[in-house]
């Protein structure tokens, strides 16, 4: 209503005309309001709801409680009219013919790009900082748990943080291991593995100074662990630049025990699930003629990166090592040693070095998966820092056969918002399934100011496809403090991704790997 009248008298003069809808309204009007409603221009609008509520409103005067309240879009109901006769109130018939068009909607996403990034959880943290944190399905519900996992000198506590299935986890009540080390806990280090075969992810903790022992927890699918008696590995000698891993070398029972040294010398120990969470003869097992030198020497643990996979595709995971950070033409390469047979001291087979021989790799970083679904595991390498402008990307594609490794031609990716120059970013790379297809694809990610995710995904013999568009996300956080998980954790076969910032707050972000992308 627009008036020369004061807002006191325009008020006064709609309730007084609503309140008589249905009566006589000359009754409820003052001459003044009836010159206010002659001389007034009067628009009403009201889409939706419930008429009833509308009339309520208008009678009351009370418009602000109208727009503060919110409604979901589901509450929605069709609108209908009854047209009447002013007369005698009979309904009244409709003659003109009008034109309608149908249009059928198709639901597109708000926020284009691969993933559906949810609010932050801050979970909080039971258990004291610092921690590790590991994902793993600690309920073999085929969804990823969170893992958190403390030691220091007394103490040994882990709590886990369950999946709820919508991206959201529910954390659990912290347990600590029973056990009293002679030398503490706090030298020990824990990895995820499954030692029982049982589809459940278990826990290992090894120690190795001068003597080698582990511990492993079963898990009883409720956050707690069933803790299996100290395994010992015989001998002395260790130290602590060995680097212990775990991962299925024999393709049965459940994942093993590995330990590898590299000084000049590289040698290798494995242990073998008995599939019960116990390893060697009543928990212990010797060293004399159980290990395996490389042919090769001058090895060293700053310049090369140890790891754990099966690059051939045949269930039996393999040692794989590649350089790290060399200038020079010796900047790439990688070395393969396959396991063959199940005899400790004399599992492996080891293969001729594979090398490119160019320069300017001592940027690149390297992430392993099966990034074309062929064979075994790949080999990718990635630089942010290029001088000339992009980020690069060499792949050494797994054969499946010998020489187990070859190349694929060059990739550079340059960013969809124009981006070239990435060497100032802190720039993180992960493989990780984002469309279920059996293919490992990339997640560079920028983690600093800003939290940008970049995908390619992973073919079969062609390069990475960057054709989904780059998403930053749309918290605003201290990005360069998070961790990067990846897994699973909705059930839906594709892999998530997971920022996790460890401290007190213990703050969670999750994106939930979209079935496809705009």
């Amino acid at each position: 209503i627009t008036s020369t009248a004061s807002e006191s008298d325009i008020r006064a003069t709609m309730q007084a005309g609503y309140s008589g809808i249905g009566g006589s309204v000359d009754a409820n009007l003052s001459a003044q309001q009836k010159t206010i409603l002659q001389e007034s221009k009067i628009k009403i609008t009201s889409i939706g709801g419930d008429a009833e509520a509308t009339l309520a409103m208008i009678r009351s005067g009370d418009w602000s409680q109208y727009f503060t309240n919110t409604a979901p879009l589901s509450s929605a109901a069709p609108m209908s009219y009854t047209f009447r006769n002013l007369g005698d109130g009979s309904i009244a018939s409709v003659t003109e013919s009008t034109q309608y068009n149908i249009r059928s909607c198709t639901a597109t996403q708000a926020t284009p790009g691969t993933f559906n990034f949810l609010n932050a959880q801050n979970l909080g943290l039971p258990i004291p900082a610092p921690v590790k944190v590991m994902i793993g399905d600690v309920n073999g519900n085929g969804m990823k748990d969170l893992i958190y996992n403390h030691v220091s000198a007394n103490s040994n506590q882990t709590v886990v943080a369950f999946s709820n299935g919508d991206g959201t986890f529910l954390m659990g009540t912290p347990i600590s291991h029973s056990a009293t080390p002679e030398h503490g806990w706090s030298q020990y280090v824990v990895k995820v593995g499954d030692f029982n075969n049982d589809g459940r992810a278990d826990l290992a903790w090894s120690r190795v100074i001068n003597t080698n022992t582990t511990y492993i927890g079963l898990s009883n699918g409720d956050g707690t662990f069933e803790e299996m008696p100290m395994f010992t590995k015989g001998g002395s000698g260790f130290g602590t630049i060995y680097q212990f891993e775990v991962g299925n070398i024999d393709g049965k029972k459940g994942d093993d025990l590995i330990w590898n040294y590299m000084s000049n010398t590289n040698r290798t120990y494995v242990s073998l699930s008995n599939g019960d969470g116990t390893f060697g003869i009543d928990n212990f097992e010797g060293t004399a003629g159980m290990f395996q030198d490389h042919p090769q020497n001058s090895w060293n643990n700053t310049n090369f990166v140890f790891s754990v996979a099966d690059i051939n595709g045949n269930g039996r995971h393999d040692l794989i090592w590649h350089t790290k950070g060399i200038i020079g033409n010796l900047g790439h390469g990688v070395w393969i040693a396959e396991s063959k047979r199940d005899q400790p001291g004399n599992i492996f087979d080891f293969r001729a070095g594979f090398r490119r021989n160019t320069n300017n790799w001592q940027d690149y970083r390297v992430v392993i998966g099966d990034v074309d679904g062929n064979a075994g595991v790949d080999i990718v390498w990635v630089n942010p820092k290029r001088a000339s402008g992009g980020i690069g990307i060499h792949r050494d594609m797994s054969t499946g056969s010998v020489p187990p490794l070859a190349t694929v031609p060059f990739q550079i990716y340059t960013g969809d918002d124009g981006e070239t120059d990435y060497s100032s970013y802190d720039m993180r790379a992960v493989l990780l399934d984002v469309n279920g297809d059996g293919r490992k694809d990339l997640l560079i990610n920028r983690m600093d100011a800003v939290n940008q995710s970049i995908i390619g995904l992973g073919r079969d013999s062609a390069p990475f496809d960057f054709s989904r568009i780059s998403q930053d996300h749309p918290a605003f956080d201290q990005w360069a403090q998070f961790q990067i998980l990846t897994g699973d954790i909705n059930g839906d076969s594709r892999e998530d991704v997971i920022y996790v910032n460890a401290d007190a707050t213990n703050t969670v972000y999750v994106g939930l790997a979209r079935g496809s992308a705009q």
